[in-house]
């Protein structure tokens, strides 16, 4: 057929066996499997609703249970009548979303091959068929008993059973190929999650072919009535007869208004909850329909026929498109058709679990919430004790991304708790990485580069009986994305607490926080966000989920597709946006619960803390909150109050006996799970939503003073202030840059002074170089001496942080060391320590030929320590951006130094063959091809040698203008653009990085070489008693909070939480642009009700001026009948002259308010 599609045909016999046919459809038209068949009966005559409005609800209906449900549309396939109707449909569909794919909707036409006109050419002159066949529909013109084929039709099955030129010969097999489509077709759990078609095909009767129990129920069949006539009664009288569920559309006149009429006068004429008889209509009743509708005497067949409709009229559905829109509860026709199959009479707990697996399978959770999971149910609460079979539905929901689904059920009763189990995640990942998707193929890539070690035994592994290790592996996973400070949280040992799972149980702390981690990991954003509103703490959930999409986002490396790099990355600054106002909520309404969350232990995230996390996942924004800002100042301060002056505290670091010019807070009894609102006049008891709505009262703490005894109850001793002075992170900062400064004079000083060749142990007059400082008859100088101790001192430091920071085990120290090195000045730590031990060995194992050698190493490594020194900058407001502009510009510099090479090379190469042809291949070409084009950047141009004589002067001039005017000046659009990125986010770039600052000082010795030693004594006896010496306490970094005062924390970001998406969601309905859409919808809802009202108003009219009432809508075909009397016709016409002026009015009114809607919407858009 010539179209933008050629839809393909197939010509069978109605003898042929179908189940060939079904699987030619499945494997050669490669057809998705059908979940639902809508069979269109209607009339082949020229038919159009009488409003327009009509006829694009009806379009888009039919277009709605296509697109959401997967259904098969079956037609007569002719291109006349409704049938011609829906094909346009369709085609308006696919022009309007682009779309070249009909198997996107299968609309498939099943004709009589008699019955088609202009059918040899279809076949060919040799009878064996033709495609692509050229079948132009708009030239063919049906003659006779024959029609030509809808062009829009998806796929057509044209069926011989041997006649010619008539009508009605494929009803019979039409019918039996719908019967058989039912019969071995299923749909459901299995069929929505397996890939083999062939089993689902076969499978009949609840049991597959392998002849194993299945999940999966038979497709269902529904029979729409449009218009038609006496052959469409009788059709839809066989279908009831087999209890197929019939939608008749009211107002389309003919056959389906006679069933209209049928299904009205039965159900207006019985009492409710009763079952109308068959003596509800009458032969003569049945008779006044069919004659009011049709005009004419129906046969006694008809009548027959009619009697079927009424005996099965529960099966019946009205549908008045006239009457949608009118309100928000009404439904379109999609919901219409899904309902007509939903019986409430005879609903048991079978045929809910059947209707459950129909509306999975099509996606439809308005269906499933208001016709199965309703609680005028009366099975309702029996169904939702079926745990097994609500788990396996939410699975399925899950896995199929269905989060509406999943909502729906959590909100009816399921319990999270009995749901998630391990053995349930592992399937859940399994089966997520085997799906043939993009996000799927991404995370199985990833999952098949972690190491897969054998674990240790976890009591949550073994007390489901899964296979072990599979979560260890999915929790390392976790850890790369997350970062190594996370522990694995699918890891337990009896004594780890670390674990999500409950101390000697396999029942999860929060289950909301596994699915979520899974929905997050596959991208699934509204089913991640659904589960983190259920979760146990938001703010946590919120950093992980941001940290978890920003880790896949970095994995990618834009290898896996812009949109699924693009997505990972836009979801992950929505989580960050969620904490951020989260947080920022928080602080306005309670800045000590607020403060107490920041650090406290977050048991379902392995121990950690909230900066940690926010720290770790790059969150600057969050870092930058002054939330976090005021606790990490606090932290930074220790006991010394915010008030003193920093002139003050560095005096003191100096001079210790100025500790009378410092203020102290108070302590808080050396508990830091002492709850500081113990102390405070106001302390909250309880939380609710309402309870974030009034901002708590600041609370003065009075500052506790110096004095020499300290008897006063705000006052301490002059030795308990030096010591809590001591141990504030701000007086170790100063103490640290105090010392490096000195180790860095030294080592100055040494460099240049005494670094010499290695003599041995010679007398001092045997020197060629006598030191005046040394130390006995060896050769090393003082200053050589207190270098090597100073570097060691710091290295040792550097050990302790490596391994003793934590309380986990030796056994832990490679994962130790993977914490430590992922810092960026860690590295940098390393690198010098790395050169200046290489330089020690040298400096004493190298002669004097080759000293030279670790002469530069300890430069180099001088030189490094400088760079190290200058973190110490990022306490300072004004200095800290800089050194992130200078990380940053070293990044550009690196990519603007390859492109200068590339330029040098090729000109130096170009310089020394026009110069210095025929040159000996030796060293002193390098100087010719690397040197001399390298200085000439800077203005030595070597004209003295007069070597640019002539025209090769241009060749100079050429390569000055690309370097010294093209390159340099794009390094500094490239150092430009960074300065200006930098300065824009300075304040937040500061604030992120203060964290690292406070965090390394902060667990600092305040003794430097003596603190670290016991330190490291301490860590290592405990270790050797596999105990921790002493109860863990926390720190101001971690703190261990009771539990009534952890609960009342999690109950206040929990109310900040829901008050915050209720206000994002009202900003959201604020927006202009929502304004603008609800708008124009009104506005269009006007419009379409203004066209009602003319259709009307036309209507009556032109029945006005014949002279009779419309007795089809004003009263029943029935009572139509009895109104013989002219003095009944009368006041049926002064009763129509009254309505009509009253729609006049209203008319009028419509009007006025459309055009005040025009004007605001213009207003709107101009604005």
């Amino acid at each position: 057929m010539k179209s933008s599609y050629e839809p393909p045909y197939v010509c069978v016999s109605d003898t042929d066996p179908k189940e060939d046919l079904l699987n030619l459809m499945l494997e050669k038209w490669e057809l998705p499997e059908p979940k639902l068949i809508v069979s269109i009966v209607g009339g082949a005559k020229r038919f159009e609703f009488a409003k327009s409005r009509v006829s694009s609800l009806f379009k888009q209906g039919l277009l709605d249970i296509a697109t959401t449900t997967g259904a098969w549309i079956l037609t007569p396939g002719s291109n006349t009548g409704v049938y011609k109707m829906v094909g346009s449909a369709v085609k308006d569909h696919l022009d309007s979303t682009g779309s070249t794919a009909m198997n996107n909707i299968v609309l498939l036409g099943i004709a009589a091959w008699g019955s088609v006109a202009a059918r040899e050419k279809l076949t060919g002159k040799d009878g064996e068929g033709l495609f692509p066949a050229s079948y132009p529909t708009t030239d063919i013109v049906g003659k006779g008993k024959t029609q030509p084929l809808e062009p829009n039709h998806s796929h057509f099955i044209l069926v011989d059973d041997g006649s010619r030129d008539q009508f009605g010969g494929e009803i019979k097999w039409r019918a039996e190929f719908e019967k058989f489509l039912t019969d071995h077709v299923l749909t459901g759990l299995d069929a929505k999650s397996s890939s083999d078609t062939k089993s689902s095909v076969e499978a009949k009767d609840g049991v597959d072919a392998r002849g194993e129990q299945s999940d999966e129920v038979h497709i269902p069949l529904v029979t729409l009535l449009v218009n038609g006539g006496d052959g469409s009664l009788h059709a839809c009288a066989e279908s009831l007869s087999f209890q197929i569920p019939l939608v008749a559309i009211a107002g389309s006149h003919r056959a389906a208004e006679v069933i209209v009429q049928i299904h009205n006068a039965i159900h207006g004429s019985s009492q409710k909850h009763s079952k109308p008889t068959l003596s509800g209509l009458s032969a003569k009743q049945l008779r006044a329909i069919y004659q009011a509708e049709l005009g004419k005497e129906p046969t006694q067949d008809m009548l027959e026929s009619l009697r079927k409709i009424a005996h099965q009229h529960k099966l019946i559905t009205v549908f008045d498109f006239t009457h949608q829109g009118s309100s928000s509860d009404d439904l379109g026709l999609d919901r219409a058709i899904l309902s007509a199959l939903h019986d409430k009479d005879t609903m048991d707990i079978s045929k809910m679990k059947a209707q459950m697996r129909l509306a999975l399978a099509w996606g439809r959770v308005d269906y499933a919430r208001d016709d199965i999971l309703n609680v005028s149910n009366t099975d309702y609460n029996d169904f939702m004790k079926e745990e097994t079979f609500l788990h396996e539905i939410t699975k399925l929901a899950l896995l199929d991304d269905l989060p509406d689904f999943v909502e729906l059920l959590v909100d009816s009763g399921l319990s999270l708790k009995e749901f998630v189990t391990e053995e349930l995640l592992e399937e859940l990942y399994k089966k997520s990485m085997s799906r043939d998707e993009g996000y799927s193929r991404f995370v199985k890539t990833l999952f098949s580069t972690v190491e897969t070690k054998k674990t240790r035994d976890c009591s949550c592994i073994n007390a489901v009986g899964t296979e072990k290790g599979y979560m260890h592996q999915i929790g390392k996973l976790f850890k790369s994305l997350l970062g190594y400070s996370y522990p694995n949280i699918y890891k337990k040992n009896e004594q780890d607490q670390s674990s999500s799972c409950l101390p000697g149980s396999s029942v999860y702390r929060d289950p909301a926080q596994h699915l979520f981690l899974w929905a997050a990991l596959f991208n699934r954003m509204d089913i991640a966000r659904m589960f983190w509103r259920r979760s146990q703490d938001h703010i946590a959930g919120a950093i992980v989920g941001a940290a978890v999409m920003r880790g896949m986002y970095n994995k990618s490396n834009h290898q896996e597709g812009i949109d699924i790099t693009a997505s990972y990355l836009n979801n992950s600054l929505k989580f960050e946006t969620l904490a951020n106002g989260i947080l920022e909520l928080c602080w306005s309404k309670d800045r000590q619960y607020t403060s107490d969350m920041l650090v406290r232990e977050a048991p379902n995230w392995g121990n950690t803390t909230v900066l940690s996390m926010a720290y770790h996942g790059e969150m600057e924004e969050f870092l930058a909150q002054p939330a976090c800002y005021t606790k990490l100042n606090k932290i930074w301060r220790g006991d010394i109050a915010l008030r003193t002056h920093w002139f003050w505290v560095m005096a003191f670091s100096i001079m210790p006996f100025l500790v009378f010019l410092l203020k102290f807070v108070r302590k808080r009894n050396n508990d830091p799970r002492m709850d500081e609102r113990q102390d405070d006049p106001v302390v909250i008891e309880d939380l609710n939503t309402d309870d974030v709505n009034d901002k708590s009262p600041a609370v003065y703490r009075p500052l506790i003073s110096v004095t020499l005894l300290g008897r006063e109850k705000h006052e301490i001793s002059f030795f308990t202030a030096i010591y809590r002075a001591l141990r504030s992170p701000l007086v170790k900062c100063i103490h640290y840059s105090i010392l490096m400064l000195i180790f860095l004079s030294i080592y100055s000083i040494f460099l240049i002074t005494e670094l010499r060749p290695y003599e041995g142990l010679l007398p001092i007059a045997n020197r060629t170089e006598p030191c005046e400082i040394c130390c006995g008859s060896l050769y090393i100088g003082c200053l050589e001496i207190t270098t090597y101790c100073c570097a060691f001192t710091n290295f040792l430091e550097e050990i302790r942080q490596i391994w003793f920071r934590d309380t986990r085990s030796m056994k832990y120290a490679k994962q130790k060391f993977k914490d430590w090195i992922r810092d960026f000045w860690n590295k940098i730590d390393l690198l010098s320590y790395l050169l200046f031990f290489t330089a020690i060995l040298l400096r004493f194992f190298l002669d004097e030929f080759y000293f030279e050698w670790a002469r530069w190493l300890f430069a180099f490594s001088f030189m490094v320590y400088f760079i190290r020194f200058s973190q110490i900058f990022y306490v300072v407001e004004q200095l800290g951006p800089k050194i992130i502009m200078i990380r940053k510009m070293l990044v550009d510099l690196l990519f603007f130094i390859i492109i200068l090479l590339m330029t040098m090379l090729s000109f130096g190469v170009i310089t020394q063959a026009i110069l210095s042809p025929q040159a000996a291949f030796d060293w002193n070409l390098i100087d010719g091809v690397i040197k001399r084009p390298y200085f000439q950047l800077y203005g030595e141009l070597y004209l003295e040698e007069g070597g640019y004589i002539g025209y090769r002067w241009i060749l100079l001039a050429v390569y000055m203008i690309l370097t010294n005017i093209l390159l340099l000046n794009l390094l500094i659009a490239m150092f430009s653009y960074t300065f200006e990125k930098v300065q824009e986010k300075s304040e937040i770039l500061w604030k992120y990085n203060y964290y690292a600052v406070v965090h390394e000082h902060f667990d600092r010795p305040y003794i430097p070489l003596i603190g670290t030693l016991i330190t490291m004594f301490r860590h290592c006896k405990c270790s050797k008693q596999s105990t921790l010496c002493g109860k863990d306490e926390g720190s101001d970094f971690r703190r261990i909070l009771e539990e009534d005062y952890n609960r009342k924390i999690t109950k206040f970001v929990k109310a900040c939480m829901l008050k915050f998406v209720a206000q994002e969601c009202k900003l959201q309905k604020e927006d202009m642009s929502h304004k603008v859409t609800s708008t124009a919808q009104r506005l269009e809802m006007v419009i379409e009700q203004l066209d009602d009202l003319r259709d009307d108003v036309v209507s009556q009219q032109s029945r006005l001026s014949y002279g009779r009432a419309p007795l089809s809508t004003e009263i029943s075909p029935v009572d139509s009948l009895k109104l013989k009397s002219n003095q009944h016709i009368e006041k049926k016409m002064k009763s129509l002259e009254t309505k009509f002026q009253a729609r006049f009015e209203k008319l009028e009114t419509i009007e006025r308010k459309l055009d005040r809607l025009t004007d605001m919407v213009l207003h709107i858009q101009q604005s």
